[in-house]
């Protein structure tokens, strides 16, 4: 049994569980005679883990988790809601709105042109913003007086991912089909299917039909191996 607080580790499989604090050195313990406990009875291991949380002070935005594997995590709470917007550059307002209005489908939501900068500089920028069903959006602005080095995007450097039903992914492909536009995909991902497009910008737009076990256990269960994938890239990376 695992449990995670920020960057400290519990593993509750060993015969002391050590809690490591920023004083070096500091730790607790708890005796092996709780173990059978923690391992096979699920109502005391949330009982004990609402112990551990009064006593290692645990703030009250942590969450608890019980996955798959016999692993259990406490997960924190985000804060962050979500994606209001992200902003990028457009060659020209109305090319990219017939894109991603026409095409994609969502909405012009706000435009508004900003004549002087936070610095007091004065310009002529338009703002565009394109609504997506969960009220967050795709933002662009048109700058003409600002040089921008417009180029066709590679995936690893720079793409934009949005989220669909796996039925409008494939209306979605047959609408670029009949249009003549260039796609790439089905490609299944394994944990999403996806296809792609490239907007008027050069950016690269795909549209993501999630697939799997979207359950909190997995989720917790992704979390400790990312952790881990990002630790051993970190340190095989000075190698290649």
């Amino acid at each position: 049994m695992w449990i995670f607080y920020g960057d400290k580790k519990v593993n509750a499989y060993h015969k002391t569980l050590t809690h490591s604090l920023s004083e070096p050195g500091s730790h607790y313990t708890v005796s092996r005679d709780i173990y059978p406990i923690l391992v096979n009875l699920t109502s005391t291991c949330i009982l004990l883990f609402r112990c551990f949380k009064l006593f290692f002070e645990l703030p009250d935005h942590y969450v608890y988790c019980n996955s798959f594997n016999g692993d259990t995590g406490i997960m924190p709470k985000i804060d962050i809601q979500g994606l209001h917007h992200s902003a990028y550059r457009c060659r020209d307002a109305e090319e990219t709105r017939a894109f991603y209005e026409d095409f994609l489908g969502l909405p012009l939501a706000d435009a508004f042109e900003i004549t002087t900068t936070q610095t007091n500089r004065k310009t002529h920028v338009l703002h565009l913003f394109f609504e997506m069903d969960d009220g967050s959006s795709i933002a662009f602005f048109d700058d003409p007086e600002t040089a921008f080095d417009f180029k066709e995007q590679r995936d690893f450097d720079l793409h934009v991912a949005l989220k669909v039903e796996m039925n409008h992914l494939h209306f979605m492909h047959n609408k670029g089909t009949k249009a003549g536009m260039d796609i790439r995909g089905p490609v299944d991902h394994g944990f999403i299917h996806s296809i792609y497009f490239r907007d008027p910008n050069g950016y690269v737009v795909e549209l993501s039909a999630p697939v799997g076990d979207d359950s909190n256990e997995n989720k917790a269960k992704k979390r400790t191996k990312a952790q881990k994938s990002l630790v051993d890239w970190t340190t095989r990376k000075r190698d290649f």
